[in-house]
């Protein structure tokens, strides 16, 4: 990864930060690394989504009886990362 991909990258992120500040009012309070999701290629999709649902992920039953699944599903996308593990917001 290059330095102008870097930049591309922190922008990606910049922007959805502020987005989830100024629009959805929400703070994401655990910004790292591994809240960051990379696009994979669409082959790999099917193999991951199979293996959750021949072992399914951890998961949180909350008091109004949503459900929260941790996931390790990968999006196709345009090379630059999403912003996950938004909790409970």
């Amino acid at each position: 990864m290059g330095f102008d991909d870097m930049k591309a990258c922190i922008r990606q992120l910049i922007a959805t930060v502020d987005f989830l500040h100024s629009e959805a009012r929400i703070i994401h309070t655990d910004l790292q690394l591994r809240n960051l999701l990379l696009n994979v290629e669409e082959s790999y999709l099917p193999k991951t989504e199979q293996g959750q649902m021949d072992d399914p992920p951890a998961r949180k039953i909350l008091s109004d009886g949503r459900t929260i699944y941790q996931s390790q599903l990968l999006i196709p996308g345009d090379g630059l990362p999403l912003l996950g593990d938004l909790r409970e917001c």
